[in-house]
């Protein structure tokens, strides 16, 4: 920035009281503007911006789960403008077209991406080495435009039931009952700008699908359903409304699964990030563009995985703290770009209803 500056840091304090007071000039409530933050000191909002509210919440979201934010910061203290790093360790570097790397880190279910001979690459490298964790801050399309070390918890192996073992624990629905479960769970999708306790960040498809399939399992099961999880690696690509350039990409991919009573182990896929209505496993892994994809079927247990069989339990706590990080990002995008879904996107991109799907066209930023 030629002025200012821009932070990664913890919120350590917010002034504010709850009521709103974001959209007046009233010089007296100035002090209820300001937050601190562990290593930059005070901060404040601006005097007057249609934004505050969602402002507000992305910092008492991060606050309260000791997240760290990226900001930017004028000479005066003001923010101008909130984004969520990545927290997590560098799994693989690949050489990408176009002359970037494309960066794949634990935390982050959609690749990252870096100019090749960026000053970046070399912690990066070490990192990857090293299995250290990093502090990650990007754009909204996923560039990295800063680095730093984090910590992060490794979570709990978990040994769960896999494949055809999976099949008899998965409680039996007819497929009407499997649209309702859909829709029920897409009642649970995060509004903006307020959003709710466990509330569902389907409009983020980038990220966080461990804790969207998590988070519906839980769900199903008050309803008496026991799901499993459909968990696929690969280079994943698929079209959504719920980005700007109404595409995704992912290098690992989850969702609930149910079976149904045809007579077969066949199971259905409730994936509100991907699809309007519930799928077949076949209708499912054809969005997500990649033939050569790895899948693996588990029972509900396993929280997150970036690879087959490497699969980590729920740590208390942790689902919620996840749910909130991402909402704190879907409402960053919303302050950037808008809120989602986009207009210039397909609706429903995936659906089958009104004909076949085109192949998808991966154009490069």
């Amino acid at each position: 920035m030629a002025d200012g500056r821009v932070v990664v840091d913890f919120v350590e304090e917010v002034s504010w009281s709850p009521a709103d007071v974001f959209r007046t000039h009233d010089p007296t409530l100035a002090p209820q503007r300001l937050f601190t933050l562990r290593g930059a000191g005070q901060a404040k909002l601006p005097d007057f911006n249609p934004q505050y509210d969602v402002f507000r919440r992305v910092l008492t979201l991060l606050a309260s789960i000791e997240h760290p934010l990226r900001a930017e910061l004028a000479v005066d203290g003001t923010v101008l403008s909130l984004s969520v790093p990545h927290v997590g360790r560098v799994i693989a570097l690949f050489p990408a077209e176009g002359g970037w790397v494309s960066v794949h880190v634990s935390s982050c279910a959609s690749p990252l991406r870096l100019r090749r001979g960026s000053m970046l690459l070399a912690p990066l490298e070490a990192a990857l080495r090293a299995k250290t964790p990093l502090i990650v801050s990007t754009t909204d399309d996923h560039e990295i435009v800063a680095v730093q070390e984090g910590t992060h918890t490794q979570g709990v192996r978990r040994h769960a039931l896999t494949g055809a073992d999976v099949i008899p624990t998965l409680t039996i629905v007819t497929p009407e009952r499997a649209q309702e479960l859909f829709d029920a769970m897409l009642q649970q999708s995060c509004p903006i700008p307020s959003g709710f306790e466990d509330c569902i960040p389907f409009l983020l498809p980038d990220n966080g699908c461990w804790a969207r399939a998590e988070r519906m399992c839980d769900l199903l099961g008050a309803s008496q359903v026991e799901a499993g999880k459909l968990w696929v690696f690969g280079g994943l690509k698929t079209r959504t409304e719920n980005r700007s350039d109404c595409r995704a990409e992912w290098i690992y991919h989850v969702a609930p699964v149910v079976r149904v009573d045809t007579g077969e182990a066949d199971l259905l896929v409730l994936d509100p990030s991907v699809f309007c209505s519930v799928q077949t496993t076949e209708a499912w892994l054809e969005a997500l563009g990649d033939t050569r994809a790895v899948c693996q079927l588990t029972d509900r247990t396993v929280y997150f995985q970036t690879e087959p069989d490497d699969g980590i339990e729920e740590r208390p706590g942790k689902m919620s703290a996840d749910l909130k990080e991402l909402l704190a990002w879907l409402l960053c995008r919303s302050i950037e770009k808008g809120a989602p879904p986009y207009a210039r996107c397909r609706p429903c991109p995936n659906d089958r209803s009104g004909g076949p799907v085109e192949p998808f066209e991966d154009p490069r930023i």
